[in-house]
């Protein structure tokens, strides 16, 4: 069986929760023995870096149609080269569906002609196409009315258009499953393996830890709020992120006027491999959520990573995290998204190493089973099948 993945620009170079799950989910099914391929129709990473167009990464097969994986730093250069990209993707696809070699085309995109422009394809040359959906995108607030309109096509309208689906969490399969039931439920996902090799680091102060991209400063705040609340003078903040210079300056002066500001470290894009030591050598990993429609119609990519450390995740009781966790078993669960509750949780974790390490290496037994890639693996065999034959996935 052979599968193409498109829709996203930037894998495998691009670093974020999105590209990797777009590898993990194709690494799901190579172990399945679906042969996958990750289509790229334009270059997102920076003008006059070299990054191969082709090749491998962990197992699965990339390619940038256009010929490079860079974007041209000439505007209308960019634009005629975006234009070839999406011509040569469409012949990449059509050849591969009538040479028999394309099972199904898995999509993840938030632009609805995208969908539309896929859909139509599928219908000509007859194969299935499967939509991964992670994001609730009429949650989003955006400046640009384009987009505005063109999050709530893309879920009132466009969700109809694919044949099959993988949803993130709950919120999601209420959205699709009135007109469809071939769907696999599949939340953040890791490879647990990637933390099994990484050593602590042995000589850091003991700390809380958050990652998250600089766009969420709102929660970044919020840490920055609860962690002021604690009085112990041992343990340190480390927030972790990647974002613009504006936004990062915004979280620098957040920090420099906290009145625990000695105390918190503050990491901007650093290796993954750090990254990996810093979420296996903290006390804890933080990741809060908000009670509204974003966060619950979500799954943080960060609680599988979260989860296979070993460490213990403090959350809230919002959206997803009821459906896997519950609190003081594998997980720290604040009843709300209060600055109050949330830092109680922390300060258990202060007070009772010993069952704050309990509770992480549960976390960690549950990822292996809920948030392991290759929990997946005959799932996405059974529902690729089923789809190509026109059965309904039950």
């Amino acid at each position: 069986m052979k599968v193409v993945f498109a829709g996203k620009a930037g894998f495998p170079y691009f670093k974020g929760a999105a590209y990797d799950r777009i590898g993990l989910l194709c690494q799901s099914m190579e172990n399945a023995g679906i042969k996958t391929t990750v289509l790229a129709r334009k270059g997102i990473m920076p003008y006059g870096t070299v990054y191969p167009s082709r090749g491998t990464f962990e197992g699965v097969e990339y390619l940038y149609v256009n010929g490079t994986a860079s974007r041209k730093n000439n505007y209308f250069i960019w634009l005629i080269n975006r234009a070839i990209g999406l011509i040569k993707e469409n012949i990449y696809i059509i050849d591969k569906a009538r040479k028999g070699e394309l099972d199904a085309l898995f999509i993840y995109t938030q632009y609805s002609l995208n969908v539309i422009m896929y859909k139509i394809l599928s219908k000509l040359f007859n194969f299935p196409i499967i939509l991964n959906l992670v994001e609730y995108r009429s949650s989003f607030n955006t400046k640009n009315k384009f987009s505005r309109i063109d999050y709530r096509v893309f879920d009132n309208l466009v969700y109809r258009f694919a044949d099959g689906y993988i949803p993130i969490s709950d919120f999601l399969v209420e959205k699709i499953k009135n007109f469809s039931t071939s769907y696999i439920k599949i939340p953040a996902i890791t490879n647990p393996d990637r933390l099994k090799s990484v050593e602590k680091h042995v000589d850091k102060e003991k700390y809380f830890l958050y990652c998250g991209f600089a766009a969420y400063i709102e929660i970044i705040h919020f840490i920055i709020l609860s962690f002021e609340k604690i009085v112990n003078q041992e343990y340190g903040l480390y927030i972790i992120t990647i974002g613009s210079p504006e936004r990062i300056s915004r979280i620098k002066k957040l920090i420099e006027t906290s009145s625990k500001a000695s105390k918190i470290t503050l990491f901007v894009n650093i290796d993954y491999e750090d990254l990996l030591k810093l979420y296996k050598s903290s006390k804890a990993n933080l990741i809060p959520l908000r009670n509204e429609t974003k966060d619950i119609a979500r799954f943080p990519h960060k609680i599988a990573e979260y989860t296979a450390s070993g460490n213990p995740i403090i959350t809230t009781n919002v959206g997803e995290i009821i459906n896997y966790f519950m609190d003081n078993d594998n997980a720290l669960i604040a009843n709300k998204y209060d600055e109050i509750e949330y830092s109680e949780k922390m300060k258990f974790v202060i007070e009772q190493p010993e069952k704050a390490k309990d509770i992480g290496e549960r976390g960690r037994l549950l990822c292996n089973k809920y948030f392991n890639y290759k929990s997946y693996s005959l799932p996405l065999k059974e529902l690729i099948v089923k789809l190509k034959n026109h059965e309904k996935v039950g």
